[in-house]
């Protein structure tokens, strides 16, 4: 609802993000009182890991407020442009975010809209991320007194919020709490870990998904199995069954972090749902592996080289169309089943997996199914792009 504009402060002579009310909802009044209280919600948050609010003011009816500007970029753009964080840098930026969420907490506000887009990246010290909660437009404080803002911003069915990470209770428009963040940050560190969220599709879907569907656990099985848990208990659909408060969650996150350290676990656990059979074959655009998913049988691995590849939005292009592949389900078409990064010992890169059905020698370029005396065409994964 607003735009945001890269200013000076002419008296403190510093950078800041200058928020205005977009121009088409001026005329709107319950459009400018919920502009106002984001300014005033987020200026009463003072914590490392949420951006600053400097002053709120009006000109000539136009509401606006300065808040600090973030050197860096958002965690969607991040995640767009190089792919998935290391499961370390994911569960490092949810750990910030949770502590911007217990400063919230304190407060007694829920953000109501935590997503990548929201959450801004810069670098410290060492190449290390900081952290940075912008954004609290649909935020709502919890005191039992005061307008009751849930009536305002969700009158005649409004949905306000993002659907692709917003919790259960707030798509049924039910009563919100913290627990509504925790569930949208377990929302989050999914899209960190696998670059896009686990509920997608029309709108509906995604609603429906929200409120009835178990995450597919089965697209993360080469995630570590102590994140996989926090996930699962984040994505909980009843509130009762998450962790119950920001606190409870970074504790949950330090002993993750601690169990990983001290096994040394890595995307390599992939290993463990799929075996591989033969030596590696060296190809132009990475490694090519034959094996066996513990699930499905017979697999063929094959892993894309980020250093391969001059533009990275190829290698992007090629995991979508590979994403799209595997709703394809035809006995004609080569089955996709996983997409997935990794750091193999080969290289780090996009590790895709398709049905490798039985290879008896064969004209070059075809393989035959054995039994059915037609020719199945093995396509490749990928098209060559310019």
């Amino acid at each position: 609802m607003g735009v945001t504009y890269l200013a000076e402060d002419t008296n403190l002579r510093v950078k800041v993000a200058l928020k205005v009310i977009h121009p088409s909802l001026l005329g709107d009044a319950e459009i400018a009182q919920r502009f106002q209280r984001e300014a005033q919600a987020a200026a009463r948050l003072r914590h490392p890991n949420v951006a600053a609010v400097y002053h709120l003011g009006t000109m000539d009816d136009t509401f606006f407020y300065a808040m600090e500007f973030v050197e860096g970029e958002t965690l969607k753009d991040r995640v767009q442009r190089d792919g998935p964080l290391t499961v370390k840098q994911a569960l490092e930026v949810t750990l910030q975010v949770c502590e911007a969420l217990s400063a919230a907490e304190r407060h007694h506000m829920v953000h109501r809209d935590i997503k990548p887009a929201n959450i801004m990246l810069d670098r410290g010290e060492e190449d290390a991320l900081h952290t940075k909660l912008i954004d609290f437009g649909l935020a709502k404080p919890l005191q039992a007194g005061g307008q009751d803002m849930m009536t305002l911003q969700t009158q005649q069915g409004l949905f306000l919020g993002t659907p692709v990470f917003a919790s259960p209770e707030q798509v049924q428009d039910a009563p919100l709490d913290s627990r509504s963040d925790l569930y949208a940050l377990g929302l989050t560190l999914w899209f960190m870990l696998e670059g896009r969220p686990p509920f997608e599709g029309s709108l509906h879907k995604v609603l429906y998904d929200q409120v009835h569907s178990s995450p597919p656990m089965d697209r993360l099985m080469w995630v570590p199995g102590e994140v996989r848990a926090l996930l699962c208990s984040l994505l909980e659909k009843q509130p009762e069954a998450r962790p119950q408060s920001a606190r409870e969650l970074r504790q949950k996150i330090h002993d993750c972090q601690r169990a990983l350290a001290g096994s040394g676990t890595s995307y390599t656990e992939w290993q463990q749902r799929f075996k591989v059979a033969e030596q590696p074959q060296v190809k132009p655009w990475g490694v090519f592996y034959d094996g066996v998913d513990s699930m499905s049988g017979a697999v063929s691995l094959n892993l894309l080289h980020k250093d391969r590849f001059s533009d990275p939005e190829v290698v992007l292009r090629v995991v979508t169309d590979a994403r799209r592949a595997i709703e394809i389900h035809h006995p004609n078409v080569l089955r996709h089943i996983t997409v997935f990064p990794t750091n193999d010992p080969n290289g780090a890169g996009w590790m895709v997996v398709s049905g490798d059905p039985p290879r008896p020698p064969a004209r070059p370029g075809r393989d035959w199914m054995r039994g059915s005396g037609v020719a199945a065409v093995r396509l490749p994964f990928f098209y060559h792009s310019s």
